[in-house]
């Protein structure tokens, strides 16, 4: 029992609903995706074309190291190193393409900062219908701070309020956050827990699963939520995913990756496709007077109705290496795993058509070191799910690595945060 949590929240979901034209407890559907309590206009759709726009839309003052879009691709939260929580407007930052780097601009993107942590922000998830985020701190990843907080919080972020309207401390750091497609419960991957947790922001009261027997796990890693049928897919630290029922939270289907670790997973809008970051162990080279860690990553995708039927085949979209490490130095593997929260996992975007990845790539140019990120784009066909064999690769021009990146469902926009601090904002145009 972590205490009675959910009274400001439940009234401001409560609120929420009835602005949406119904009641919604627990046991209801959510609203409609057009719902407009997040967003009343809707971005504008971009015709068919060839190019990758880019700007930068903002900056922390320490390392980018968490992102999500909301689900109606309106809004963006980033977290930081520096403590901090930033929500952007996703049209301002679209019309901002060509406008200019000014600093009004700027500020004209970040609608509001959001306060109130003493450690570094590493898990993000916006509620399914309200204007609420979710935000998860972990101590581990900045340990020279003199406080210790690992703790989850509320805020609403449309309000002039800046601070939490509420408090979930947990003993351990937050990997990931993911609302229940409902709207009354929200899931966490804690640090060292081998299952997932499941608070009710009604009672304040956490519930876990029992880990699946026979898995040798020290930790879960990663989760996404599909809401058709509801289910959670946990990644884990010793390569496995399960897939969770969300009510009972037990265990129905589990299967090994390629990797070693899985760093990320995404269920489809539909539920029916399941995207995977694994890697494999990570090694030390030299290159051009560095000494970079490289991990080879593996990216795939399973068909989820085939793995409920004990068939595990999985599709594999890249192999890829990509490096780690401040400005190419090399870091331990236990950095790595400290830092893996911090890590771009493949993503879907706009429908599902695609999927998008950023690498990191370590270099040196006149004898300077430099990390090289770009993001991979492979195509996939939205009715027989071919993937295209063609890869493309367009430059992301931050100047260290990329540690955060969020892919809009609904739109063909990419936000990448990195290590030199700055926010990007990228749109993307194809080909018809």
């Amino acid at each position: 029992m972590i205490g009675n949590i959910g009274d400001r929240l439940e009234k401001l979901i409560t609120k929420a609903s009835e602005h949406a034209g119904g009641m919604l407890v627990a046991d209801e559907a959510p609203p409609p995706a057009d719902d407009p309590v997040i967003a009343p206009d809707r971005l504008q759709r971009l015709a068919p074309g060839v190019l990758d726009m880019h700007t930068s839309v903002g900056r922390h003052e320490e390392n980018v190291l968490s992102m999500d879009f909301s689900p109606d691709g309106a809004y963006v939260a980033t977290g930081s190193a520096d403590f901090c929580v930033k929500i952007l407007d996703a049209s301002r930052a679209q019309r901002r393409q060509g406008a200019g780097d000014d600093g009004d601009s700027r500020r004209k993107v970040t609608l509001t900062s959001l306060y109130g942590a003493n450690a570094p922000i590493t898990a993000l998830s916006f509620h399914p219908y309200a204007a609420v985020v979710a935000t998860g701190c972990n101590s581990a990843v900045l340990p020279a701070a003199n406080k210790v907080d690992n703790t989850i919080r509320l805020y609403q972020f449309l309000s002039n309020e800046r601070r939490p309207i509420t408090e979930i401390p947990v003993e351990k750091g937050v990997k990931q956050l993911a609302w229940h497609p409902r709207g009354g419960h929200l899931a966490a991957v804690i640090a060292q827990s081998p299952v997932v947790r499941l608070y009710d922001i009604k009672t304040g009261m956490a519930y876990a699963g029992k880990p699946k027997a026979g898995q040798d796990n020290d930790g879960s890693m990663a989760i996404s939520v599909a809401t058709h049928p509801a289910t959670f897919a946990v990644g884990q630290s010793n390569g496995f995913v399960n897939l969770v029922d969300p009510t009972t939270m037990a265990t129905h289907t589990a299967f090994k990756t390629s990797g070693r670790m899985v760093r990320g997973v995404q269920l489809s809008h539909d539920g029916t496709k399941l995207l995977v970051t694994s890697e494999s162990a990570a090694k030390q080279v030299s290159r051009g007077g560095m000494h970079p860690t490289v991990v080879p990553v593996h990216i795939e995708m399973y068909d989820v109705r085939k793995l409920m039927q004990g068939e595990v085949t999985a599709t594999p979209l890249r192999r890829e290496h990509t490096t780690r490490g401040e400005q190419g130095h090399s870091v331990s593997d236990e950095d790595v795993n400290m830092f893996g929260d911090a890590f771009p996992i493949a993503q879907f975007g706009n429908n599902d058509k695609y999927v998008v990845y950023a690498k990191n790539d370590a270099s040196a140019m006149s004898g300077k070191r430099r990390i090289l990120s770009v993001l991979q784009h492979i195509a996939i066909d939205p009715s027989s799910g071919r993937v295209d064999d063609h890869v493309s690769q367009i430059p992301l021009y931050h100047t260290d690595q990329v540690a955060a990146m969020a892919s809009s469902r609904v739109d063909p926009f990419v936000i990448t945060g990195s290590h030199d601090n700055y926010i990007r904002f990228h749109v993307l145009e194809f080909d018809s």
